[in-house]
């Protein structure tokens, strides 16, 4: 080996950017928090970050709900988080109930308000 190419080696070994990675990366689904390679999830990026997905489904589930009321604060908790919170359940299960929740939290059960407003 010539003094070159040694000392180029001897470089890419003390430099650890120079070396390529020994372990893929891995990232968890956004929506399901299942774990998987970060180069077969999709990934959709919304200014500086990025989101991870197991598919466009679960892209389109968490758009869709992260804004709204009831919804948000389960769909910015963490992966660790949200299984503690969800306790088995899934999310399209936990996020119809807190939808059901805010539609009966706002009628009001009292009948004769609902005489005064149908007449």
């Amino acid at each position: 080996m010539c003094k070159e190419a040694a000392l180029h080696y001897d470089k890419m070994l003390r430099n650890p950017y120079h070396m390529p990675p020994l372990v893929e990366k891995r990232h968890w689904c956004r929506w399901c928090c299942k774990e998987r390679r970060a180069r077969l999830m999709f990934c959709v990026r919304d200014g500086p970050i990025n989101y991870y997905f197991c598919d466009t489904e679960h892209a389109e589930y968490w758009l869709e709900y992260r804004h709204k009321v009831p919804t948000y604060e389960l769909c910015r908790m963490l992966p660790q988080q949200r299984m503690v919170e969800l306790q088995g359940r899934s999310m399209e299960e936990e996020i119809s109930r807190l939808l059901n929740d805010e539609v009966t939290a706002g009628c009001n059960s009292t009948p004769g308000l609902r005489d005064i407003h149908s007449r």
